[in-house]
């Protein structure tokens, strides 16, 4: 189904049909976001080197210090500060790099 089909057939829907449609989008979006998180987690361990793009657009390198439900600390190389970093922002980098 393309992208003009799929918006042709929610012109023809209801209001309730779009606000359940809506509803189990998203759930399914939940459930994917929520998988990709385990398996991030699941893939860095404490001592890893990781790396994340902070608000203002900088790449900010540390290592794990410590694992928790959703998040994991990191102590970062620039400041020696521990944050507070959410699993889905994390990407697994080289100590060197």
């Amino acid at each position: 189904m393309t992208n003009k089909n799929i918006k042709e057939a929610l012109k023809k829907m209801s209001l309730t049909e779009l606000l359940k449609l809506n509803e189990s989008v998203i759930a399914e979006i939940k459930l994917k976001r929520s998988q990709e998180d385990l398996a991030t987690k699941q893939s860095l361990e404490i001592g890893d080197f990781v790396q994340f793009i902070d608000n203002d657009g900088t790449i900010l390198k540390g290592k794990i210090v410590k694992k928790n439900r959703t998040r994991a600390v990191i102590q970062f190389d620039k400041d020696s500060r521990n944050w507070t970093v959410p699993f889905s922002c994390l990407t697994k980098t080289q100590q060197g790099a």
